[in-house]
């Protein structure tokens, strides 16, 4: 066995047990320690049940589930500036980067659980393909065990399945950049981590990898990529982009407060 071998493996083992102790964890302090309800674990309440909204914006339950992450985010796309409330009704102020806001705005022109479907499964399905093909070395077996520790036992899996985070998006991106870039393309890569900074900003840890490799060029095509995503959308808001940059960093402090 390689080292690269038995680092998937125990990659896959340690996600695998941390999932199960994190599980637990939430188990015995829910049910023994009464430190609320289990039910927290796999859907926190917060603005989940957005109060006074239209009866349009608050689709049916699915269990416990509202998927508030995706839900509100989703509508407030369609607003005239998502970064501007008003209105309480119209729910909490977001920081959301313009680039999210747009993606939420495509997911936005669909029925709300068919278009929950397609989001979730999309980089689900997309990651999916991208690990089984870099784990060719492996079998079978390994193969579904490995993708089944780093992609389904993770936090940003989790995070969506329980929040209707976009994170995995976040995910699915970055590893497309890698992927490409190690396998000289580093343009295309560059491209693909450039819109994972637009939807988060952290992903630009990575651009330290592109400079490492001196890929100048493909290093400015990402912040070009993502200075674009970022952008673009805020020309199709109310405000134009001056005034919705200033409104973001205006929800980042007051979310920091809060």
């Amino acid at each position: 066995m390689t080292a690269n071998e038995r680092f998937r493996r125990e990659l896959a083992v340690a996600v695998g047990c941390f999932f199960i102790l994190g599980t637990a964890i939430a188990f015995v302090t829910a049910s023994y320690l009464s430190k609320g309800s289990i039910q927290y674990f796999f859907s926190f309440h917060g603005s989940d049940g957005p109060a006074g909204y239209p009866n349009s914006v608050v689709p049916t339950r699915w269990g416990v589930h509202l998927f508030g992450d995706y839900l509100l985010p989703r509508w407030q796309s369609r607003l005239s500036s998502p970064w501007y409330i008003d209105n309480p009704v119209n729910g909490p102020v977001n920081n959301y980067f313009p680039f999210t806001m747009a993606m939420f705005w495509i997911f936005s022109h669909f029925d709300y659980w068919r278009s929950f479907v397609v989001y979730l499964l999309l980089p689900l399905i997309g990651l999916f393909i991208l690990f089984w093909r870099s784990f060719n070395s492996e079998t079978t077996t390994d193969r579904l065990r490995l993708l089944f520790g780093v992609v389904v036992l993770t936090a940003p899996f989790v995070s969506l399945l329980d929040r209707g985070n976009i994170q995995l998006y976040v995910i699915w991106f970055s590893a497309l950049g890698l992927h490409f870039l190690f396998r000289d393309r580093p343009i295309l890569g560059a491209i693909f981590l450039g819109l994972a900074v637009a939807l988060k900003g952290y992903p630009i840890i990575f651009l330290f990898l592109w400079l490492r490799k001196k890929q100048w060029m493909a290093s400015l095509c990402g912040i070009t990529t993502a200075g674009f995503a970022t952008i673009v959308p805020l020309l199709f808001y109310d405000g134009g982009i001056v005034t919705n940059v200033r409104r973001i960093l205006r929800n980042v402090r007051g979310n920091e407060e809060l």
